[in-house]
């Protein structure tokens, strides 16, 4: 299967290629820095809901709008890591702390205690070992809370 290759663009032929096709552009000097920064091909993704079906124009959008749903797509995706690295972490060190107390200190280093993956999921049982390893899962959950900012933290005794 042959590949085509596109020959590279300028910003200032990729903002006529956009105006084009349909992109509506009111701020050239805020399409060149956003071009320049986030790239065409970045910023396309988001067009594709705009794009008639079979051809290679858009429905008449702004880029500014396009530029918008990019950074609000790029803020949600920085809000949901952040809660994720949390609960990432609250999870890792409760597995541990359980780990170390069912096990011992050195108790990682032996198979014996280590729950055996299928390499490409969870094997159809995965509950019924983890209940097995943690005698109640739902205790790590419940254990915790979201203060009003957001933030995860473990419930005190």
């Amino acid at each position: 299967m042959q590949m085509t290759t596109k020959a590279p663009t300028t910003i200032q032929q990729q903002i006529e290629i956009l105006e084009s096709r349909g992109i509506i552009i009111d701020d050239k000097n805020f399409c060149i820095n956003a071009l320049e920064c986030l790239n065409y091909y970045r910023l396309s993704a988001y067009m594709l809901q705009y794009k008639k079906i079979g051809q290679d124009t858009y429905t008449l959008i702004a880029f500014e709008t396009i530029y918008h749903i990019h950074e609000f797509d790029r803020k949600l995706r920085v809000a949901l890591l952040s809660v994720l690295e949390e609960v990432e972490l609250l999870l890792r060190a409760k597995l541990a702390h359980y780990h170390a107390h069912a096990f011992g200190a050195l108790g990682y280093l032996d198979t014996q205690n280590h729950i055996e993956l299928n390499l490409i999921g969870f094997p159809a049982n995965w509950e019924k070992i983890l209940q097995t390893k943690i005698p109640n899962p739902a205790y790590i959950i419940s254990r915790t809370k979201i203060n009003e900012r957001g933030k995860i933290s473990c419930v005190k005794d």
